[in-house]
């Protein structure tokens, strides 16, 4: 997580450009995160992630070209420091509970909001903390 005085960067990888955009959106309007990228494509995601060093990535559950639950538990094991929400238009049933208990969120798209957004990442921030 960033510290207190540097906003919460975020990168979101979603297929569909009105998501990004609306994601874009939400981050902009919560206090204390910006933008840092976004990418339609889930197979570079660790490149960018290398590149751009986001404190928190937003990634769709079903992606066309790698699955994300794949890339979301390599992104967890191989950067603990970033947090990674899984966001989808279908429920939270479709997320395995072992990839959920490795500390990788979830937030339903239609529940995307600044306040559902800063939840999120500050449950996953207390949870990696946490003795």
């Amino acid at each position: 997580m960033a510290a207190a005085t540097e906003p919460c960067r975020v990168l979101v990888v979603d297929d569909q450009d009105a998501f990004r955009a609306a994601a874009a959106a939400v981050v902009a309007e919560t206090a204390g995160f910006e933008m840092c990228g976004e990418s339609d494509s889930c197979s570079g995601v660790q490149g960018l992630v290398a590149r751009l060093s986001p404190d928190v990535v937003l990634l769709d559950v079903r992606m066309p070209d790698a699955d994300s639950l794949d890339v979301a538990t390599v992104l967890r094991r191989e950067r603990p420091e970033v947090v990674v929400v899984l966001v989808s238009a279908f429920s939270r049933d479709d997320v395995p509970a072992e990839v959920l208990g490795q500390g990788i969120g979830f937030l339903a798209k239609e529940d995307l909001a600044p306040a559902t957004l800063q939840q999120a990442v500050a449950g996953l921030c207390r949870r990696r903390t946490a003795p």
